[in-house]
């Protein structure tokens, strides 16, 4: 059977990681796309200011909504209403009909998967298989895990005295403010949406900025599945967007992902009013590659994984002994619409940069430019249109001496020690 792999032809002798069949593989080029606007009390209404979120590979452009603190207001104020009306019809449902509502919505995502994967490769630039093979089914599978635990959230009775009956309670938090980074647009956000949603609680659900239009389609989605009004509301937009839904009192809880600082600074922010937070931030695990390494194996596992969701995975950045110096690997840099797309383009202009807003970008992808002559820069970009990967080059380095490899294996023991005790206390 004909396939493909994330690993070209003769790279590895292994069994390629991932494969899929050519005849069962979708090209993004024909979903439409509406204007962005904002989802508020189950209402899609215009914004007084847009901007442009753009496909990093054809560089084109589409508006989206940059919601105000009024729209912020009015989404707040619905989600409010929604959760404190106990006669209304989110309060009203039980926790079953909460379970066969989610799992409705599973069951649309699944019928349009191939728009979603789409809209997904158009905004965030992975390659199509990623969206569609990868992302979108892990998105129905984490909706559905959570409709099942709609009618298992309970409370337990406690042993105290004889004269006393003791018990908990649990009940939803309340109105829940939802921040999503652009690396997994939609999946990551149904690791909110679903726990908030089987829970019983009202969403203000805030995309990236970069990576827009999953979430205006689900919400599309969200008043075809009967979703009730106020809800699930959406509100675009760029940093201060997020920066006014941390602050707004009329929000009980944040869950966001991110960047440590931004965690810090949303921290800062909610301390005023007591909400509760959930952050998942920053990253972990340094590769750590000496003089004296093969780095056949490493640099194809480390090219894999930094090429894998524009290298926003990869949570290690790796360290390399600075005498080695840099050579341009030559890659193939294609569309990511392409059926045989192993990598896409980056999704940011600053590869390096972080950005250090609240409902912005965590993480940009680590893929930069050779920072050799400007004209060989020019020529790779001119060839490919997306810039070179710089890697390590060790062929050229000496071997170490007895000495020098007793002093790196002493470096490995210290930094494992400290390592150690640091990630368990």
């Amino acid at each position: 059977m004909e396939g493909v792999s994330l690993l070209r032809p003769g790279e590895d002798a292994r069994p390629p990681l991932v494969f899929i069949d050519r005849k069962t593989m979708i090209t993004a080029t024909k979903t439409k796309l509406s204007p962005g606007r904002l989802l508020i009390d189950g209402q899609w209404s215009a914004a007084a200011k847009n901007f442009d979120t753009t496909n990093p590979a054809r560089r084109s452009s589409h508006q989206i909504a940059e919601a105000s603190a009024t729209d912020i207001d009015r989404a707040v104020d619905a989600a409010r209403r929604a959760f404190e009306d106990r006669s209304g019809p989110w309060r009203k449902m039980s926790a079953s009909e909460r379970g066969r509502l989610i799992w409705r919505l599973a069951d649309l995502l699944e019928k349009n998967i191939d728009e979603f994967a789409e809209l997904e490769t158009l905004d965030n630039g992975k390659p199509i298989f990623e969206s569609r093979y990868v992302d979108m089914p892990m998105v129905i599978d984490v909706l559905r895990y959570y409709a099942g635990w709609a009618t298992k959230i309970h409370g337990e009775t406690v042993n105290t005295i004889e004269t006393a009956f003791t018990y908990t309670l649990r009940e939803p938090v309340g109105v829940v403010g939802l921040i999503v980074p652009w690396n997994f647009p939609l999946l990551l956000a149904s690791w909110k949406l679903g726990p908030a949603l089987a829970c019983g609680n009202t969403i203000v659900w805030k995309p990236a900025s970069l990576t827009s239009l999953t979430a205006l389609r689900f919400g599309e989605l969200a008043v075809e599945a009967g979703v009730p009004a106020g809800v699930l509301n959406i509100v675009t937009g760029r940093s201060e967007v997020g920066r006014t839904i941390v602050r707004h009192p009329g929000i009980d809880k944040i869950a966001f992902t991110g960047s440590t600082d931004v965690g810090k600074e949303i921290m800062r922010s909610a301390a005023d009013s007591m909400k509760r937070l959930t952050l998942e931030l920053g990253g972990k695990s340094p590769n750590i590659v000496f003089a004296d390494s093969e780095l056949t194996t490493p640099s194809k596992a480390r090219s894999l994984e930094s090429s894998t969701a524009r290298g926003s995975l990869q949570c290690g950045l790796p360290l390399v002994r600075r005498e080695q110096g840099t050579r341009r690997i030559p890659g193939k840099a294609c569309c990511p619409s392409q059926e045989n797309a192993a990598c896409g383009p980056t999704r940011s202009e600053d590869p390096h940069g972080r950005d250090r807003q609240p409902g912005t970008n965590a993480y940009r992808s680590r893929l930069t430019s050779n920072p050799g002559k400007k004209k060989a820069r020019n020529s790779s970009r001119a060839e490919t249109g997306f810039p070179s990967t710089v890697a390590r080059d060790s062929s050229s380095s000496p071997r170490s001496s007895a000495r020098e490899k007793r002093n790196e294996n002493r470096a490995r023991r210290n930094l494992w020690s400290r390592t150690s005790n640091t990630n368990f206390r």
